[in-house]
């Protein structure tokens, strides 16, 4: 049995391999954002995240943001946004109806894993102990790495 600092390090590692999980879901948002938008490229200024906000959000009422992740969407910058804003903007976002069959499995199989990934994220970052012991470490550790992989990283 691991002991107790061994069970918070592990905790803070997995934090760790969330956090990095970010530049690969910036990077699919950025992806999905152009493939649904005619080619448009977001460009992380406020304009694009006013005109997001304005077009998109309002509009959905699948998308649950808080006002300070609204207040995040709108100023723009996607390096400001964490794990939960991302997920949500990417796994409730309207897709467009022009996409071919492809594209539609390929984005059933990402919107499964942002669901895993949001999932273990709330698993960790809501637990009251704040310590993750070595068995359940290693199974989240192996399931964020595939994750990550399968995101290009």
């Amino acid at each position: 049995m691991a002991n107790k600092s061994s069970e918070v390090l592990n905790y803070f590692k997995l934090e760790l391999l969330i956090e990095r999980s970010l530049v690969s879901l910036r990077h699919l948002f950025k992806n999905r954002y152009a493939l649904f938008n005619n080619g448009q490229v977001w460009n992380d200024s406020p304009t694009c995240g006013n005109n997001y906000v304005t077009n998109v959000l309002v509009k959905n009422k699948k998308i649950n943001l808080t006002r300070v992740q609204k207040t995040s969407v709108s100023n723009g910058n996607s390096d400001e946004w964490d794990v939960s804003t991302l997920t949500a903007l990417l796994l409730y976002i309207d897709r467009s109806k022009t996409l071919s069959t492809n594209e539609i499995q390929q984005l059933d199989q990402e919107d499964k894993l942002l669901q895993q990934l949001r999932g273990i994220r709330n698993k960790v970052t809501h637990s009251p102990k704040k310590s993750v012991d070595d068995v359940q470490f290693n199974q989240l550790w192996t399931d964020l790495a595939a994750i990550l992989i399968a995101f290009g990283d």
